[in-house]
């Protein structure tokens, strides 16, 4: 009887425990699309102008392979932080430099850059606080990898 009452109370439980890993597998293994943050996309020019005072920019390109890479991981964590997450297509009037780290303090776009794509860059009061590039680095800084 001990073991029927036993298992009566253990099955259920893994059940419910797998179900919940399951699901939470299902969550980060998901196949996210740009289309689904499609409202938290800027335009280049407006990279300075938000009505914000602090918020994230991943700038990205549909052609670059690290950002394919990192594509779900970002877009999942850029849903649980929407109102202070945003992106930004790479185009060719973006300037690419050497040394992301010379734009700390940089409040325009005639002074700023980005080293390539992927990059995510951290703006607080109208000034660039941080600018990452690189799959490992962002993914780390965000607590992803």
């Amino acid at each position: 009887m001990r073991i029927f009452f036993s298992l009566t109370l253990t099955l259920p439980c893994l059940f419910l425990l797998s179900s919940c890993l399951f699901g939470r597998e299902e969550s980060i293994n998901k196949d996210h699309s740009y289309d689904e943050i499609e409202d938290y996309k800027i335009e280049w020019n407006s990279l300075f102008s938000l009505a914000k005072t602090h918020y994230f920019v991943y700038f990205y390109s549909v052609h670059c392979g690290h950002c394919e890479q990192i594509k779900n991981q970002i877009i999942e964590y850029s849903l649980t932080h929407i109102e202070e997450f945003f992106f930004l297509e790479y185009t060719s009037e973006i300037p690419v430099i050497t040394n992301p780290e010379q734009t700390i303090g940089v409040d325009n776009l005639e002074n700023f850059g980005i080293r390539g794509t992927p990059s995510l860059v951290e703006i607080e009061n109208k000034k660039v606080v941080l600018n990452l590039s690189g799959t490992n680095d962002i993914l780390s800084f965000l607590n992803l990898s």
